[in-house]
Order: C-alpha cells, then structure tokens, then sequence
C-alpha cells in the first residue's frame, strides 16, 4: 500500500513529538522507508538535533529519537498500513463492517459511521473508542435506533447549500446544517452501478481531518462499494430501495418504510415515474452518466436514479404539480439530444413497477415519431415530454396481461370507479352515459332523469379533473375503453 505524509503523521498521532509541514494534497506515492534518498520513498535523516521524514508533499521533523529507532518506526508504519489495508479487505469480504471500522479507529482518533443506501447503520465507532456522552443528538439516536433520523437526513440531502450529499464522492460539512449534529466532518457517499449503496460519515471530533484521511477513506470506499452493491437478498438489502421496488426486486417493508419517511412520501401518495434516455444515434455510457450527475445536482423534490439506457426521475407529485421539475426537464430536452416518457399518475407505492413499463413504452412511441427528424429542433413543452396517456388506449389493446392493462387505465376513469364503488357518487355514471349519448347534454339529462343544470355542473367538475378537453377523440377512446376494462374486471382490484 502507497503512503502520503499525511498517512505517516495520522499513523504517528499522538504517540511522537512531531512538527509536520506537509501540503494540503500530498500524493499517496511512498512505497517504503530509506536513509539515503531514492525516487517514491521516504527518505530519513538526521538534521542538527531532531530527525526529518521527507517525501513528496512535505516534511515531518521528529524529535527525542535516534536515526535508527526513527527510521524503524516509519519502517513499522508501511508494515501496519499493509497489514491494515489486507484486514480490512477480509472484514468488508465477511461483511464483518464493525472489525474494518474499529481497525480504522486507529488511524482516524474520531468518530466514524457506515450506513447502507436506505441510512440503516451497518457499523459505528464502538463506545470502548468513543464516549457517547459527548457525542451529538444524531450520533446516539442513530446508535439507539439503528437509523439515521428523518430530520437529519432531509437537513443534508435538502438543505444543502449548495451541497448535494446523494452525489458520488465526498462531500464536507460544518455543525450548523442540522441543530442535531454536534461536530462537523466529511460524508462519502458510495455507489455501485450508478445506485447509491451506502455512506461513511467521518466526524471531526478529536482532531481535524485532513488529506491522509481522505485517501483512508477513499480506500475502504472501494472496498465497501462492490460489497454492499452486489447484496441482493431480501434480508440484507444495502442498495437504494426504490431501486429494488422498480425492478421488482426483493425489498425489506420496513426498509420502505423508512426510505418514505426520508422522503415525506406515504403509501398511498400518487406516484408518476419520468424515464430519460439519449436520442438515436448518440453515444450513451460517458454521456448518459454527465446527464445523470446534471440531474441529480437540480432541485425538483424526486429520486433521482439510473439503469441503463435511462435515467429515471420518481416524484410524489404530477408533473402538472411538481413545475421545478416539469421546467427542468423541459429546458433539459431542448438544450440537450434526450428523449423524455412519462407514465400516468397512479396512487400507491406497489403501482410503481408499472409506471416504468408506461414510461418505457411512452419513449418508445417518441422514438418513433423522433425518427428522421432533426435532432436540433427547438421543441416546445408539447414535444418535451412524452406522455403515457395519450398511447393509453393502445398501450391496453396491444397489451395481454390483465394486471399491467389494469394499471394502465385512465386515471380519471380510476378515480370516478373508485369513488362511485366507495360511495354511490355519481360522477362516473354522469360521464359513461355522457359519451354514450354522443356528448349530447339533453339526452345524457333524459337518460339519467336528472335536470340538465345538474349534468352541466357535474361534467365542469369532471372537466377540472381532467385537464384534458372531451373533444379529442382518443381522449374519449382511452376513457370509454378504460370503463369497459373496469367493468368487466369490477371483482378483481387494480393492485393485483
């Protein structure tokens, strides 16, 4: 393992008397110890009356020792970091995270947490090392209960300044971001195939951080990462939850839970799910991931994640709701080659894997009309985003699996059903008879035995919810299709 002087001073802290005078950013390029100098090596010697350490980035003068105990002791330092980056490898490969981070006590002297991609705490400084009565309102809540708490985790990822701790990497911080935190520190942020897996927070408690500490932390994040990224088992899951439920992978409820909490969402929100993806013809990989940091560092209120070819965006609130990022994906679009499909919004978590079959299928469709035109075209937000719903009723017609057309129908139709099944209201009758009747007032009112005032005054409520006028034609075939399917399966529920 390569050293930096920094690497040496942590390692020697506080056991010697020592003065350092390093750089910021010493490089991590020492392969060992030598009393005469040589290229990549520490060289050691004596000056007046204390002993130099000099390498690249700096030197560190040591006093009250000879040349020779001062040259073993560095001699010993390249020996323990090796030995130290080999244990930690074996605890990250058992999965054992509490022996790596008390291992790293050692080097670090302040407190230190590993959480997984839904902030369960997978290991934390032992109590032997650090006394919690010290320590801030988060470290021991996080202690007690085994999770970070929701306040904290919307204060970091949210209130930022600037700052977005859901990026790849490292990411500082000062106490004054949450009134729970105590110490300042630094976060890293891990990811595996583009999905956020896990956290190491470091605290800057004892002593103050620096560039040593970095590599350190550097070093067991490429240990950390595959491990916890691969892990695909529904007992242990570390990578981001709404990953797994996407895909429909196995997931932990209460992992769920807790990653809704984070989020303020519930269960029973309204979900839409936003695919994007690269136009025909250019180059994804390196390209795909640029679009995908950009995303991630815009504040539009939704998980961010990636799969290949698409970036997705997951959002409790409509795009007709949530304008951050309905503006940001349209200003995206026209300054960038990307083709942008959106599912329908559909209450319930469970309807999720669903939304990302609409989305799919909504980019396909674009693709289709996108062929032949010029990649160059300013758009307006009409050709922007792709919707799911004006392919609804074709989507359903192509579509031979009941669960997936069930979920893919009109989301007014759903509403209306729902309520008149819950209630007796009237609102989807007025609507089923109304387009039977040809659109026509006077019959829909004759038909119903109902004033014709009383027609008008529900349709207008009908027509807010919609959006979307009656006198498109597909509109009307989507719904009246929608309406048949919702009959016709009215004993089996739209979440099976």
């Amino acid at each position: 393992m390569k050293l930096s002087m920094w690497m040496i001073v942590n390692r020697l802290y506080p056991l010697l008397e020592m003065e350092p005078d390093i750089r910021d950013d010493a490089p991590q390029v020492l392969n060992s110890a030598r009393l005469a100098y040589s290229t990549n090596c520490l060289h050691v010697y004596q000056e007046k009356d204390y002993i130099v350490y000099a390498g690249e980035g700096g030197t560190i003068r040591l006093f009250n020792l000879s040349l020779k105990e001062a040259f073993e002791i560095v001699q010993g330092v390249f020996d323990y970091y090796q030995d130290l980056e080999d244990d930690i490898r074996k605890a990250v490969m058992a999965r054992n995270y509490q022996k790596a981070v008390d291992e790293l006590f050692l080097i670090f002297h302040n407190p230190m947490m590993v959480t997984d991609g839904n902030n369960q705490m997978l290991a934390m400084t032992s109590p032997e090392d650090v006394d919690d009565s010290k320590m801030d309102p988060e470290w021991n809540y996080v202690r007690q209960y085994g999770y970070s708490s929701v306040n904290s985790v919307r204060a970091f990822w949210y209130n930022r300044r600037g700052q977005n701790f859901l990026h790849h990497g490292f990411q500082t911080f000062d106490r004054s971001i949450d009134s729970r935190v105590k110490y300042g520190g630094v976060s890293y942020c891990l990811e595996f195939n583009a999905i956020t897996c896990g956290r190491i927070v470091l605290l800057e408690a004892e002593r103050e951080i620096n560039y040593g500490d970095y590599q350190l932390i550097e070093m067991l994040a490429q240990l950390l990462e595959p491990a916890l990224g691969s892990v695909r088992n529904a007992m242990q899951q570390n990578i981001n939850i709404f990953y797994n439920l996407i895909f429909q992978m196995p997931y932990s409820e209460k992992y769920l839970l807790k990653a809704l909490a984070d989020q303020n969402w519930s269960v029973s929100d309204s979900y839409q799910l936003i695919l994007m993806q690269t136009k025909a013809g250019f180059t994804r990989g390196a390209f795909l991931d640029v679009l995908y940091r950009t995303a991630l560092n815009q504040p539009h209120g939704c998980i961010v994640l990636r799969k290949e070819p698409h970036i997705i965006f997951l959002t409790n609130k409509g795009l007709s709701e949530n304008t951050q990022l309905r503006q940001f994906l349209i200003q995206f679009q026209k300054n960038n080659p990307v083709l942008i499909g959106c599912s329908l919004e559909v209450q319930g978590i469970e309807t999720i894997p669903f939304l990302y079959e609409q989305a799919e299928y909504a980019l396909i469709k674009a693709e289709e009309s996108q062929a032949g035109t010029d990649s160059g075209k300013d758009t307006g937000e009409k050709d922007a985003v792709f919707y799911f719903a004006d392919y609804g009723a074709q989507a359903i017609l192509e579509s031979n699996v009941t669960g997936k057309y069930l979920h893919a129908l009109h989301p007014l139709v759903v509403r209306l059903w729902t309520d008149y099944q819950k209630d007796g209201d009237s609102s989807y009758e007025t609507l089923r008879t109304f387009l039977d009747c040809e659109r026509s007032i006077t019959q829909t009112a004759a038909k119903l035995y109902t004033h014709r005032n009383t027609i008008i005054y529900r349709l207008k409520k009908i027509q807010d919810l919609l959006g979307d006028g009656l006198d498109n034609s597909e509109t009307r075939f989507y719904i009246r299709l929608s309406m048949y399917l919702i009959e016709m399966n009215e004993d089996r529920p739209i979440d099976d």
